[in-house]
């Protein structure tokens, strides 16, 4: 629902002077010439100027092409009646007119001054943390988690403020624009913020740091600018949210940040693929050295390093093919597999190729991922050495390719190890008997959950073991136990005289019939056989 705030006084100290757009032209009139001039010539070589808060004061920075940076403290931020207050962010629009808020109200800036006149009033805090100017007339601003995440709507000429509702996320104080996309960080991490539907923002990268200022890198293909604590300056990947530290300066907290040049058109990126960004894996160029596979590899093995960069020049990714290219010496036991992946349709998972094509509305960030997740797998039985070739390679939208990463995947042999249980065991009810998987120094895993060498066991059933260690294939055996049934049984006789018959009788609880060997003393045993069973 759209409710429109007033701008008129409601009484809150310290007193506005509201003129608008009027107003700031009339005491300003040298400021508006001035950032014209800037804007022109700094578009056009290095550095490049931004303006930044730092909780009362105004800073000017200059980065030159190198990445070094210097500073320049403006002064603090002053009320149209002198007194200081905390700006949140800054904002400049397409005119190079610069703004800021003090967490409810909006402000136009003289960055040669860093004195404020208001252009729009809340007569309460909105927790306003972010703000971006698309254009002359228009501010959107996002107010932190913990007061709705919602997006706002600023008229600059009328100087009313519009809330549009909750983005969902919790903004840290960075809105920026880079190639017609609106970009915020939040706690949730870098987030595509939606201007005509602020529920549909979505988070597009995680971070590990902390940016409260949010700007666009000049001069370099997508990156973003952020500032944070301690006055640091980081650069991060809009692809792929990695932040790398840039420079510091003596602010203590960047909290808002802007450029009069956010408007030049960032540089082309070429179309590219490295498997391997930092050839930490060995391998140079667009290409990537795996690990060994092998028997003991568990899930099979990644086919790009997590420094996987894809370069579209802006442009979205139709479709990629991963081909796993000759030398398949276990065949169609070794394959290509990939689940699930964001945006993505997936063909051809389990085989020898895997084709990912965009279902609408797939980024570069989601392909990276996609390819990140898949997996080389063997189930080769024995597996055969040797290398594995993997090619990577994408096409975009317009039909132009790019070059082609190859991952290199070696599979080692390692020796089976022998474990042999022996053959069935039978044992008397009550007994126990001793299972051992006969090698020293392994790790072992019984069908017990056990977890050593050796197991007593006292029950009938089968029992296995598996047997693993660090030089050769893990290995497994099985044996059954047999336990007997003991049988009790009770003799009684008869005393008789010499040359008379005696009557034996016995009881037995076998529960079937039996077969019994009398043994006389003098005399030969009597053999009534003997059923199966332990006797007691």
């Amino acid at each position: 629902m759209m409710r429109p705030v007033s701008h008129k006084r409601m009484g809150v100290s310290p007193t506005y002077e509201t003129n608008a757009r009027r107003g700031v032209r009339s005491l300003f009139p040298f400021w508006i010439v001035s950032i014209c001039l800037l804007t022109s010539s700094v578009s056009s070589a290095q550095p490049y100027t931004y303006y930044a808060t730092s909780i009362l004061e105004l800073w000017t920075i200059s980065i030159d092409e190198d990445g070094n940076c210097s500073s320049t403290l403006v002064g603090p931020l002053l009320y149209p009646n002198g007194s200081q207050f905390y700006s949140s962010d800054l904002a400049i629009c397409p005119d190079g007119v610069l703004y800021t808020t003090d967490d409810g109200s909006f402000f136009e800036v003289n960055p040669a001054t860093a004195q404020c006149i208001l252009v729009a009033f809340s007569p309460v805090s909105l927790g306003i943390v972010g703000m971006v100017c698309p254009n002359p007339t228009t501010i959107y601003a996002v107010a932190a988690g913990g007061l709705g995440g919602n997006l706002y709507e600023v008229d600059i000429p009328g100087g009313t403020i519009t809330d549009l509702g909750s983005t969902g996320f919790s903004c840290q104080g960075g809105i920026t624009e880079f190639n017609g996309e609106y970009y915020m960080t939040a706690d949730e991490g870098l987030v595509r913020l939606d201007l005509s539907n602020p529920g549909n923002s979505e988070v597009v990268a995680s971070f590990n740091m902390t940016h409260l200022g949010l700007s666009i890198l000049l001069g370099k293909c997508n990156t973003l600018l952020g500032g944070g604590p301690n006055g640091v300056l980081t650069e991060i990947n809009v692809i792929t949210g990695e932040e790398e530290v840039l420079c510091s300066i003596p602010a203590a907290t960047i909290g808002g940040l802007t450029s009069p040049d956010e408007f030049i058109p960032s540089p082309s990126c070429e179309i590219s693929l490295d498997l391997d960004g930092d050839d930490s894996s060995g391998a140079t160029g667009a290409d990537y050295d795996s690990e060994p596979y092998s028997c003991l590899t568990e899930d099979g093995l990644a086919v790009a390093d997590e420094d996987l960069d894809l370069e579209t020049g802006g442009t979205d990714i139709d479709f990629m093919t991963i081909d796993l290219v000759g030398g398949n010496a276990n065949g169609p036991d070794e394959y290509l597999e990939l689940l699930a992946a964001n945006n993505i349709t997936i063909s051809g998972s389990g085989t020898d190729q895997l084709t990912l094509t965009n279902a609408g509305g797939a980024t570069v960030a989601d392909f990276r991922n996609a390819v990140l997740a898949i997996r080389y797998k063997n189930d080769g039985d024995p597996l055969i050495g040797g290398d594995r070739t993997i090619e990577v390679q994408f096409t975009l939208v317009n039909g132009d390719e790019s070059n082609i990463g190859v991952a290199t995947i070696p599979v080692d042999i390692y020796p089976d190890l022998v474990v042999d249980l022996g053959e069935a065991i039978t044992i008397c009810q009550g007994d126990v008997t001793l299972l051992e998987a006969g090698i020293p120094d392994a790790e072992y895993l019984w069908s017990t959950n056990e977890t050593t060498e050796q197991i007593a066991v006292a029950n009938p059933g089968q029992y296995a073991v598996t047997v693993t260690d660090d030089l050769s294939c893990p290995a497994s055996d099985t044996v059954e136990v047999f336990v007997l049934p003991n049988i009790e049984l009770t003799l009684v006789g008869d005393t008789i005289c010499q040359g008379e018959e005696a009557v034996i009788s016995f009881n037995t609880d076998a529960g079937g019939a039996v077969d019994l060997i009398i043994e006389a003393t003098p005399g030969a045993p009597v053999d009534g056989g003997m059923r199966e069973g332990c006797t007691v």
